[in-house]
């Protein structure tokens, strides 16, 4: 798993990443996912965020956002795109980063929370969790470690494991987007309200998010897989796409990251886009609508970089 997560990025990255060292505050890169991915897209619009703010941001693809993070925190890229599972995962050494800590991140900013549910198509016979014992559930995931963490964790919500389905091996989360759309799968994680869900659901007729059951053992259960993740509510009146009843969704919060090594100046003009811009992220992020100097500090024991602190007033 290391030998992926470490490979060398793509000859598109080193054209386009910088040493963070003697960058100007007009002047940085942004790793994202492989182009056309959500992450992707989010990149794309703090980009042309960065651009309204006069802050020069050139997006950054890599094969995913969890190959990305060693390459930020040695400053060869100026800030990165990453979940919070991702982000713990490399601060401790654990899972994907198995005995081998990444050193110097530090965070910039919370930007919104990702709320996810295990999402069928319409016109199927899968109604819960519960019900998805027996059915193909994607797996394996490559070299995208939360893959099939976020899946059994959701599937542990409703006491169940990768032993009661039947594990379709894929190999990204583009390749999962795939499987379902052939019909190779019953089910993919569904990412509530976004855009990438709408092209899916174009494209096999409609689909359904399977809301979670939130108690406190289920909870408990889901964190197991995914320690920082919660249970928000969704309600069927906030129309998200397949969402057509109050439920619970898996969640946890997307953040921009950067290096130890990141001038002040730098940091504090990345900031200043996302506040002062936020109506164009929340185009493409609706959940972005939201953001402020209080959502951006919500702490995940990975040390905000001073600037963001100063920012925040701290």
């Amino acid at each position: 798993m290391l030998s992926k997560l470490f490979a060398k990025p793509t000859a598109l990255c080193l054209a386009l990443s910088l040493s963070a060292t003697g960058l100007s505050a007009q002047d940085a890169s942004l790793a994202t996912s492989s182009p056309g991915g959500t992450v992707y897209n989010l990149g794309l619009a703090i980009a042309e965020a960065g651009a309204a703010a006069e802050f020069d941001v050139r997006v950054t693809p890599f094969k995913s956002t969890t190959q990305a993070i060693p390459v930020v925190a040695s400053g060869q890229v100026t800030f990165g795109l990453a979940n919070a599972y991702e982000l713990q995962m490399a601060d401790t050494g654990t899972v994907s980063f198995e005995g081998a800590p990444i050193e110097g991140l530090r965070i910039v900013s919370a930007l919104y929370p990702m709320r996810m549910g295990l999402m069928v198509r319409a016109d199927s016979d899968i109604f819960s969790v519960e019900d998805m014992a027996g059915r193909n559930v994607p797996s394996g995931f490559g070299s995208t470690a939360t893959g099939e963490l976020l899946v059994g964790a959701m599937l542990a919500s409703s006491e169940l494991s990768y032993d009661d389905v039947n594990s379709i091996n894929v190999s990204s989360f583009g390749d999962m987007l795939a499987a379902f759309e052939a019909g190779r799968t019953d089910v993919m994680i569904g990412l509530l309200g976004s855009g990438r869900d709408v092209g899916v659901s174009e494209n096999v007729g409609g689909v359904r998010i399977l809301g979670l059951s939130k108690n406190a053992d289920a909870e408990t259960r889901m964190q197991e897989f995914v320690p920082v993740a919660r249970m928000d509510p969704v309600l069927a009146s906030s129309n998200i796409l397949g969402v057509s009843e109050d439920s619970f969704a898996l969640t946890y919060d997307y953040y921009l990251y950067t290096s130890e090594q990141t001038p002040d100046d730098v940091v504090a003009k990345a900031l200043e886009a996302l506040l002062s811009e936020k109506d164009i992220i929340a185009a493409t992020v609706r959940s972005f609508a939201d953001y402020s100097v209080e959502t951006a500090q919500r702490d995940i024991g990975i040390p905000f970089h001073p600037a963001a602190l100063e920012a925040f007033g701290k």
